[in-house]
């Protein structure tokens, strides 16, 4: 019986190290794929923080949206409140202008009635 615990010869398997060229390759392949996971996971790993970072980015752009938003909404409410103040102010205006209108004519008409003889009227129609 031979014995099967027996070292292959160089020319069995032209072996280094022990291994056949076969399992040295698999060994090789093994660390450079592993290498090659490594760096993909760093890559991820880094494509990741920059998409976070580019999320964080986006979400404080959009609070100075909003920011924005709400202080033209406040600075449009105040115009138009302004504008009601100055439509108002002008009506007001407008009123006291027919107001006073209508009373130089009612004091027309009574200077006229006086200078024709007529007896004074105690007061003014509104």
């Amino acid at each position: 019986m031979s014995d099967s615990t027996a070292a292959p010869s160089t020319e069995e398997g032209g072996a280094t190290n022990g291994l056949p060229p076969e399992l040295r390759q698999v060994g090789e392949s093994s660390g450079k794929l592993t290498a090659r996971i490594e760096t993909l996971a760093k890559e991820l790993t880094e494509s990741e923080a920059r998409a976070r970072e580019a999320e964080m980015s986006l979400a404080r752009a959009q609070l100075r949206i909003d920011a924005m938003a709400a202080t033209i909404a406040r600075q449009a409410e105040s115009l138009r409140l302004q504008d009601a103040v100055r439509d108002a102010e002008q009506a007001s205006h407008q009123a006291l202008i027919d107001a006073a209108a209508h009373a130089v004519i009612q004091l027309e008409a009574e200077v006229a009635r006086l200078k024709n003889g007529a007896p004074a009227k105690l007061g003014i129609d509104p």
